[in-house]
């Protein structure tokens, strides 16, 4: 049967290697691979159909895009395709890890977590510059594991939606399952943003997730 117009089917990334020769047929050299394919991508067919109509880019997670970024992505991508980014991992960490590539970060409090401006003036903007809103799918705020409690992360999270505007599309997806309640529910219907339901160590299996109707359904 054929996939309802609702529903947009997608990966997480269109930049896997190893779909050469699968989803991708075209020869492309190894330092333009990730950033040439998309193109082709958008046309992979399933029973005569473009079968992709949205996809997401987690590179976003570690530095926003720039606006010649966004506007190389409108050059491959059809007029009905969706593209749904990561945030930028400067607005959803309230501690750095202990990780090198944090430089002197590492293991210190994040002052810009959840920072209202930082992800209008960073983020926002070059999609704003780049013309890209009517393809734009949610954003998406990934929180890993963090050791905030309930009260204080929803607190936050509204205080923080309730400053962004209203004509984008957002999206929330977290790695601890005490955070799944009626205060973490209660902020997202109140901003009508979405719960994204995963498969990851530590969350509730997707089988028994269907009792968390929140907004709209991503991931």
């Amino acid at each position: 049967m054929p996939l309802s117009p609702l529903i947009r089917f997608g990966t997480s990334t269109w930049t896997y290697e190893g779909w050469q020769g699968q989803v991708y047929r075209r020869p492309y050299a190894k330092t333009t691979f990730a950033r040439e394919c998309l193109g082709e991508y958008c046309q992979y067919l399933y029973n005569g159909e473009p079968l992709f109509r949205t996809v997401g880019n987690d590179s976003t997670f570690y530095r926003p895009p720039t606006a010649s970024q966004l506007r190389h992505y409108l050059k491959q991508i059809p007029e009905d395709f969706e593209m749904y980014f990561k945030v930028w991992e400067e607005i959803t960490i309230p501690h750095f890890a202990k990780q090198a590539r944090y430089g002197v970060k590492a293991g210190q409090p994040n002052p810009r977590f959840l920072d209202a401006k930082l992800f209008i003036d960073l983020v926002l903007t070059p999609y704003r510059e780049a013309k890209f809103e009517p393809h734009m799918g949610p954003f998406i705020f990934e929180f890993q594991r963090h050791g905030l409690t309930s009260d204080e992360f929803c607190s936050r999270l509204d205080r923080f939606f309730g400053q962004l505007p209203n004509d984008f599309r957002y999206a929330v997806e977290i790695r601890n399952t005490g955070l799944l309640g009626p205060d973490y529910r209660k902020v997202l219907e109140h901003h009508g943003v979405a719960h994204v339901y995963n498969h990851w160590s530590y969350m509730p299996s997707l089988c028994g997730a269907s009792g968390f109707p929140v907004g709209r359904v991503n991931g």
